[in-house]
């Protein structure tokens, strides 16, 4: 499979989301996105072929909980994971404003809402 740019859909390494064009673009422009691109540039990155490349959303959130728990020494869940990582993304923002760490935010959310609800 295939990655692809979550921006313009051209292929692209493996492990990137952006291509390099997409990439200088976003700087150029300060990385300054409207709410409505950061939710749509999430919901195509969550959405589109994730599982393709990480399986299934519960079982990979569940896999990195499970390691998390043996090195904290705590019980950790998937939506935990959710979480965590939105926390992460908040701490890089905290750096100066990327669009990326926005983007993830809200995909890193979405992911753990689907896994709370799936939950209840």
């Amino acid at each position: 499979m295939e990655d692809k740019c979550v921006c313009c859909g051209e292929v692209i390494p493996e492990g990137r989301q952006v291509c390099p064009i997409c990439e200088i673009k976003a700087r150029k422009e300060n990385d300054c996105m409207t709410r409505s691109e950061i939710l749509d540039t999430a919901k195509k990155t969550v959405s589109e072929d994730r599982n393709k490349q990480y399986g299934e959303l519960e079982d990979n959130f569940q896999k990195i909980a499970d390691y998390w728990s043996v090195y904290l020494h705590v019980n950790l869940t998937a939506k935990d994971v959710g979480h965590m990582m939105v926390l992460f993304k908040i701490a890089r923002a905290q750096a100066g404003t990327k669009a990326d760490n926005y983007i993830d935010m809200a995909g890193y959310a979405a992911c753990s809402g689907e896994i709370a609800g799936k939950d209840e």
